[in-house]
């Protein structure tokens, strides 16, 4: 017993006889909370990894296992707690929640090794509150938010919880589903709204030829990844991902995707400002996809992408140019009363032609000699 091989295997097997109903837990717990400190962390790890076996056991027992070893020094060990925690909340939510953002809470947020941990935790803390609108939950995720942009590192991570959330649909409990799509947009939107508006300034003051210290350019890279990320997760959770549609106008195939694309509309606005090419790209993509849901206000934003995002040299690549001539062809051929009536989008529209012309692509010269196609008839 006295080696780690025979450590590791004595918790193994006790975990394993601990599920047994006609063995005497009673009698190998204070071996198990031994085994739980151990100063191998592999052989702590053979109590995390079945501690939820304890559960038909021992409630009381399985909780002491829990919070001992939530406290464990190893990341590691604490990462298998969380996932075991999200599972244990849905019958025990304040208890297991609370512990997770306890975790969270003493979880060293600039220490690389942490970096899945915080993630779990963000990530199950997410599911919860949009899911469940749970109180311990959204405290811990609407913390995260406050603190932005300091916080914009844990921020990032929230976005991935809510790509399903947005388009969320449950034909046995609409209303349950409704609300879960409205709580994914406010959160969308609360994250975009405290994170959007430094990062343009911070954009500002590079165009006016200000040199950031060193921990402004850390801040700064912090929130264009978060916004980056943000674009990346609506593209997904939107729908216009659609592989056997590659190179054409992806289609709206739900009524959610309207729906959500017509909730998180502040964010869109916010986002469009901020130029960063491969939010520029996705940005671009949404709007085009969504053009029969909302052709005005589409068009116009995809104005602003656009000249935001020439400064980083989108229009300069082969990507861009595809995506936005295509987008221009279609509302020729079926908005061009759009450009009639509105003198704002046909300013956009000689402004986004003006950008890629000028970058000399042969597409976009080509498109030109048919503008006056939109004062035909």
């Amino acid at each position: 017993y006295g080696s780690p091989s025979g450590r590791l295997e004595a918790a193994e097997g006790l975990m394993a006889l601990a599920r047994n109903e006609n063995f005497a837990l009673d009698k190998i717990f204070p071996r198990l909370q031994a085994l739980a400190k151990d100063a191998v962390p592999s052989v702590r790890f053979q109590i995390a990894r079945r501690v939820l076996t304890l559960h038909d056991r021992s409630e009381e027992k399985m909780w002491d296992l829990f919070e001992l070893m939530a406290r464990d020094r190893n990341a590691r060990i604490r990462l298998e707690i969380v996932h075991w925690l999200d599972q244990a909340a849905r019958a025990y939510p304040a208890r297991a929640l609370g512990l997770t953002k306890e975790i969270l809470d003493r979880a060293d947020a600039a220490a690389e090794r942490t970096r899945d941990l915080i993630g779990a935790c963000i990530a199950s803390l997410t599911g919860y509150h949009v899911s469940r609108a749970d109180a311990t939950a959204g405290t811990a995720i609407l913390k995260i938010v406050s603190g932005l942009p300091a916080s914009a590192k844990e921020a990032a991570k929230i976005f991935f919880p809510l790509r399903n959330a947005l388009c969320y649909a449950e034909p046995g409990d609409a209303e349950r589903a409704r609300g879960i799509r409205e709580r994914a947009a406010r959160l969308f939107n609360q994250l975009v709204t405290a994170s959007a508006p430094p990062t343009r300034a911070f954009i500002d003051r590079r165009l006016r030829g200000e040199e950031l210290t060193e921990q402004e350019d850390e801040e700064f890279q912090d929130l264009l990844h978060l916004l980056t990320v943000a674009g990346s997760e609506l593209y997904f959770a939107l729908g216009v991902f659609q592989e056997h549609s590659y190179g054409s106008t992806p289609e709206i195939t739900s009524p959610f995707q309207p729906e959500a694309y017509n909730a998180v509309a502040p964010s869109l606005e916010l986002m469009a400002d901020i130029g960063e090419p491969q939010l520029a790209h996705h940005m671009v993509q949404i709007l085009e996809m969504c053009i029969p849901v909302d052709a005005e206000r589409a068009f116009l934003r995809m104005g602003k992408v656009v000249q935001a995002a020439k400064i980083w040299g989108y229009h300069k690549e082969s990507a861009a140019v595809e995506v936005v001539v295509r987008t221009i062809r279609i509302y020729i051929a079926d908005h061009r009363s759009l450009f009639q009536r509105n003198p704002e989008c046909l300013r956009v529209l000689r402004e986004i032609m003006e950008v890629f012309m000028g970058a000399g692509w042969p597409s976009a010269r080509s498109l030109s000699y048919r503008l006056d196609e939109i004062f035909r008839g």
